[in-house]
């Protein structure tokens, strides 16, 4: 029993660590407070349950997703694709290892580590909702901060566009909030 409490500690560890961890994009252009990944996370499960439950998607699959999408960013850190050669296939497999230390592997970590890849493969109608959401959030952050700061942000929501169905809703959600500027 006190193996199992001492792996759900360390992985609440790994989640308290994202709380801490600010987000590198936000950093980088001297965004004043930047969001934390934690912070990022939460509005991705938001956006995402409520989107999930209004197409009828599986909510509770799309939270799950959600909540481990970023989780390897607590040992791996925030970091940018292309930055120091940094591949789409190398961040997956770096992120594959800190998930397997984070999560252990009994059979809740078996669980949380399948969730990733399903995240990863983008194969379900949940994953590529959570990965648009997760795009989508990044974009309305962009706006959020030009509107309280000033900031020139747009390239934020250049990438966020790219992951974004062209002809979705949640496009037109993007553009909206940039009618707000």
């Amino acid at each position: 029993m006190s193996r199992t409490f001492d792996e759900m500690l360390d992985l609440f560890d790994a989640v308290g660590k994202l709380k801490r961890i600010e987000r590198t994009g936000w950093v980088r252009k001297a965004v004043s407070s930047p969001e934390s990944v934690a912070d990022h996370s939460f509005r991705v499960v938001w956006i995402g349950a409520y989107l999930g439950r209004r197409l009828g998607l599986n909510v509770e699959r799309i939270v799950e997703l959600a909540l481990v999408h970023d989780l390897a960013e607590s040992h791996t850190g925030d970091r940018i694709l292309g930055e120091a050669g940094l591949t789409r296939e190398k961040k997956n497999e770096e992120e594959r290892e800190a998930l397997a230390k984070i999560v252990g592997s009994g059979e809740a970590g078996e669980h949380w580590r399948a969730l990733f890849e399903e995240w990863v493969a983008g194969e379900t109608e949940e994953a590529r909702l959570v990965a648009q959401v997760d795009r989508l959030e990044m974009g309305l952050t962009s706006v959020d901060y030009e509107t309280a700061q000033g900031l020139d942000l747009k390239e934020f929501r250049r990438s966020a566009r790219e992951g974004l169905d062209p002809e979705g809703e949640l496009m037109r959600l993007l553009e909206r909030a940039e009618g707000r500027l």
